[in-house]
């Protein structure tokens, strides 16, 4: 990008409105890939996402934490470009991570003997028959709350996983409690940086946005839960906004020139409610009723799914009771979110991937979209070999034309400096009125494009 004279004196201009902050400039280069909105099918999808969960679970076991995640940061990447259908997920752009130098473990108390019997009899009060061992770990992680954390998660587990003990007590598998406790990086004493809180506006978590707890009051500090919140965006925003897989597949009724129905003005509503409002605070509040009240996703959110993903409606909903319980509580769900995400995803794949589909899945429209866009991604990569190869003989032709002619003469300038003679393909500098605005700039995505 090119920086010119009217780019600087629109900085001084506005440099009392703005306070400089520094940062650290950072590229990475990264094979080329496809973004996750360019999906060649719902299966694909899920896959990438669950590829992109574990690679998200393991820079959070190395300390890191991305801050960014957003629809541009998400990315298929082919294994081999001679079979464009064999993919995976890859996280992109850390430019915005931190990383946390030290470790905590998640609380624990430990429960005095009277209190198991005790919170057994509160619990059975409520139809609930809970495993004494169970009612250990939950005092372990939320002390003050045991039996309402109790209860909201057994709540949760029957009303969005569908899941009835097998015997006459609720156990660790009824309750998704199976992992093992795991480091959690510390950011406790790390102070912030300037500026603003990080993230792509239209995926960030409300709590990133509001910098308080969206149960209570208390600060918060960015971590890998508010990244699990940003990724249930992604995927909502992709639900709601497109019809089928591939690249060209953004919904009709936000791209036609027909006059707008009750329908398409409350879809293009919850759009610009959710995630195109440019109030940050705005947009923290939409989310944050969304997340708090008890169905409000359910009921404000899924009935504006596009019906191509009503078969990814279910996942959605439990993903996003599973954060519920996390922000609610930050107990078992909150110190193990990415175990959690993943089971959800690896059922929905096995749903995909089982001769019986899900209720909702459109077979006719993912085999259409799907053979369309890997003939458009083998098109694509025939493309930039043959650009490659145009550049790679210029630049051949180049280097033997540089072999052949003599270096130019450098010139002593007045003021001892040597200069360069001017190149007939060096632009001139462009006349500067101070009067005008300063030229757009093209923005991060349009960049990338």
């Amino acid at each position: 990008m090119t920086i010119n004279s009217a780019d600087i004196l629109q900085f001084r201009v506005n440099e009392s409105r703005s306070q400089i902050v520094d940062r650290v400039h950072t590229q990475i280069l990264m094979p080329t890939g496809i973004n996750i909105k360019s999906f060649s099918r719902l299966l694909e999808l899920l896959k990438v996402l669950y590829n992109l969960i574990q690679e998200h679970e393991n820079a959070h076991c190395k300390g890191i934490v991305h801050r960014d995640i957003s629809i541009g940061n998400l990315m298929i990447f082919p294994l081999d470009w001679d079979d464009v259908a064999n993919t995976c997920g890859r996280l992109m752009d850390f430019d915005r991570a931190k990383l946390a130098m030290e470790f905590t473990s998640p609380p624990s108390h430990s429960i005095p003997q009277d209190r198991i019997s005790r919170y057994m009899d509160y619990l059975q009060d409520f139809g609930l028959a809970v495993d004494p061992e169970a009612i250990k770990l939950g005092y372990m992680l939320a002390e003050m709350s045991t039996c309402n954390y109790m209860r909201d998660v057994i709540r949760a587990r029957g009303s969005y996983f569908d899941v009835v003990p097998d015997g006459l007590q609720w156990k660790f598998a009824h309750l998704g409690w199976k992992s093992k406790d795991a480091k959690w990086p510390d950011f406790s004493n790390r102070k912030h940086r300037q500026g603003q809180r990080t993230g792509t506006l239209p995926f960030i978590s409300s709590e990133v946005l509001f910098g308080t707890a969206i149960f209570g009051s208390a600060k918060t500090v960015q971590n890998s839960v508010h990244d699990i919140e940003s990724f249930l965006w992604v995927i909502v925003h992709i639900c709601l906004t497109h019809q089928g897989p591939g690249l060209g597949a953004p919904r009709k009724e936000l791209t036609s020139s027909q006059p707008e129905n009750m329908q398409s003005k409350a879809l293009k509503k919850i759009i610009f409610d959710v995630f195109e409002n440019p109030n940050g605070a705005s947009l923290a509040i939409e989310k944050t009723v969304l997340i708090t009240n008890v169905d409000q996703f359910v009921v404000d959110i899924l009935p504006h799914f596009h019906p191509y993903f009503d078969c990814l409606k279910p996942m959605v909903t439990q993903w996003w009771a599973t954060l519920r319980l996390a922000y609610q509580h930050e107990a078992y769900e909150y110190y193990h979110i990415h175990s959690h995400i993943l089971a959800i995803l690896q059922t929905a794949i096995a749903d995909l991937e089982s001769p019986n589909k899900p209720p909702g899945y459109q077979q006719d429209i993912d085999d259409q979209g799907y053979q369309h866009e890997i003939e458009r991604r083998q098109a694509l990569h025939q493309e930039a070999l043959a650009r490659f190869r145009t550049l790679h003989g210029m630049d051949k032709k180049n280097a033997d034309t540089m072999q052949s002619t003599p270096p130019a003469s450098l010139e002593e300038s007045p003021n001892r400096y040597r200069q360069l003679p001017a190149s007939p393909s060096t632009p001139s500098p462009l006349p500067f009125d101070p009067s005008q605005p300063s030229p757009n700039r093209p923005s991060k995505m349009q960049r990338r494009c």
